[in-house]
């Protein structure tokens, strides 16, 4: 339920780095971890200087 809506998050606000953020997390959860790393990776592209954003990228790395 939560990455479908993240997904229609996504869907009408692309640039929101956020929502790829909480979607990496929601997909790392899940296990999916190459889509997660996906995700996370827009949202550093969008706002690289979010620590949290560089944190979970480490963390779907490791």
């Amino acid at each position: 339920a939560a990455e479908n809506w993240l997904r229609h998050a996504e869907d009408v606000d692309p640039g929101n780095a956020k929502i790829h953020f909480l979607l990496a997390k929601t997909l790392l959860a899940k296990d999916e971890h190459e889509l997660a790393r996906e995700e996370i990776e827009i949202a550093i592209r969008l706002q690289p200087n979010q620590i949290e954003f560089q944190q979970l990228k480490q963390k779907i790395e490791n």
